[in-house]
């Protein structure tokens, strides 16, 4: 009676286990479906982005065309200036020969004179206009370069996405025959059953790493793009032109709120505690936020994300950080942190 009392206990622990597994597995399968769509978002950006390039590449070759246009037209009147030059001397040959015609020859050197002038400010103005053309050209160019780039962070980003959704998969398997064991035996020895715990606690604290892992590599890509998107997001204004010049109060909530929609919400900071930091460890005592320069702004942005990214994921045997628990506990939704 007693052995039987023991096995029904057993018996009794191992449903209860069961029962747990099955919740776990159902956990699990939500993971699974929420990375396929992760992965389908990210896909759907990636074609997005491709037709970005195509439009921007479209732009380039037009502005290459005007450039080239513009090269041509600058060689024309150059061409037309020195004709008008060659003629001022043969008059002024003339006006040696004719010295009853000096007075009549003078105006028409004068007229000359002043049609070789404006000339030489239509070629002037069309050299600064080809300046500018070019310079827009190579900003084309800088951004079809940094928009490749993003494909391909964003192609690799997929593809471990991919690879950690196969392997969320194996460990729902995994616990699935885990739970068809259990189910379909109702006796079982005690190494057993340790073996199973110790092989799931593994499984386990592998899946947590990879998802703290992912969750750490996400947030430090946003980190690094912001840069680059904001360089092409003000690119004509003066304060990008110029990374040391003041935003200014036309700007800044913009610049801020641009900040904020591709960084700071995605990573859970709060406005006003960066803007606080800001004043405190950036900017020069009583000076205003809309004085900031973009270029001291990208170095107070970086150094406040590297503080939280540290608080976030801190070295292995680091104190003060968050743990791999606290995550797990979370939902690894930086929202739901303590």
């Amino acid at each position: 009676d007693r052995l039987e009392d023991e096995l029904e206990g057993q018996v009794d622990r191992l449903e209860g286990e069961v029962g747990r597994l099955g919740g776990e597995v159902d956990r699990l399968q939500g993971n699974v479906d929420t990375l396929d769509g992760l992965v389908t978002d990210l896909e759907a950006t990636n074609r997005g982005l491709n037709g970005h390039i195509d439009e921007l590449e479209d732009a380039n070759n037009v502005f290459e065309s005007l450039n080239s246009d513009l090269l041509s037209s600058n060689l024309q009147y150059e061409q037309q200036n020195l004709q008008l030059q060659s003629i001022n001397l043969d008059f002024q040959a003339s006006n040696n020969r004719l010295n009853s015609t000096i007075f009549q020859l003078n105006q028409k050197v004068d007229v000359l004179e002043d049609i070789e002038q404006n000339l030489t400010i239509t070629v002037d103005k069309y050299q600064l206009r080809n300046q500018e053309l070019t310079s827009e050209v190579d900003s084309l160019s800088n951004i079809t370069l940094d928009l490749n780039g993003r494909v391909v962070d964003l192609n690799v980003q997929v593809v471990l996405l991919q690879e950690e959704n196969d392997n969320y998969a194996q460990l729902n398997r995994d616990l699935g025959t885990i739970v068809s064991f259990l189910n379909d035996t109702s006796l079982g020895f005690q190494q057993t059953f340790e073996s199973l715990s110790s092989s799931l606690a593994t499984q386990i604290t592998t899946r947590r790493n990879l998802l703290v892992e992912d969750l750490h590599l996400k947030y430090s890509t946003n980190a690094l793009h912001w840069d680059c998107d904001v360089d092409s997001r003000f690119r004509l204004r003066d304060f990008a032109k110029d990374d040391t010049l003041p935003i200014g109060s036309e700007y800044y909530d913009e610049v801020i709120q641009y900040l904020d929609e591709e960084l700071l919400g995605e990573v859970c900071i709060n406005t006003e505690d960066l803007e606080l930091f800001l004043r405190s460890n950036v900017l020069p005592v009583n000076a205003t936020l809309e004085s900031i320069s973009l270029v001291d702004l990208k170095s107070g942005v970086s150094k406040y994300t590297g503080d939280v990214f540290n608080y976030y994921f801190p070295d292995e045997g680091e104190e003060g950080g968050l743990s791999e628990q606290d995550w797990s506990e979370a939902d690894y939704d930086c929202e739901k942190l303590p």
